[in-house]
């Protein structure tokens, strides 16, 4: 008897508990790509149970034609300027803050410049990152300004692997 009751509890706890956090931050002096991506999808994950508990999926009936069209029109409105948004700014950051602004600080630049444009019908859609003060005076050779553009290309690597 003790041993089915050992069996039944271990098999309710372990529906119930998870082994690892869903939300977690990363503390990162350098800012590189590999903890700053955890840290971008911990935020994602907030943003998204935050958007989902405050904005229901349907407002309306919709057994109907009419509310079937409203309902599918209100959930491809959202997407399109809600979602598709929040998911651009993610991999952007991660690109351009921790990917090639990664490089730079690595490479000793300091006050770099970053933009970022959202897509239409907030803004012009893209991005980037401009280099700061040297304080060395040292002139990057081709080989280095190549490390610098695929900085993005591998955080955005890493961010792939994580999410």
């Amino acid at each position: 008897m003790k041993y089915i009751l050992l069996f039944y509890f271990t098999l309710h706890l372990s529906n119930s508990i998870t082994a690892q956090n869903d939300y977690f931050i990363i503390w990162d002096k350098y800012g590189s790509a590999i903890p700053m991506s955890e840290n971008l999808l911990t935020a994602h994950k907030l943003l998204y149970d935050f958007e989902n508990k405050k904005i229901k999926t349907t407002y309306w009936d919709e057994d109907k034609l009419k509310g079937k069209l409203l309902g599918i029109g209100f959930r491809l409105s959202k997407s399109i300027l809600l979602d598709v948004h929040i998911d651009f700014l993610l991999h952007t950051n991660q690109h351009l803050l921790f990917g090639t602004g990664y490089r730079l600080r690595e490479f000793g630049f300091t006050q770099n410049n970053y933009s970022i444009f959202l897509f239409p019908p907030y803004g012009s859609s893209g991005g980037f990152a401009r280099r700061g003060l040297n304080p060395t005076n040292r002139v990057l050779g081709w080989h280095e300004d190549i490390v610098l553009e695929f900085g993005g290309v591998e955080a955005a690597s890493i961010l792939s692997q994580s999410l």
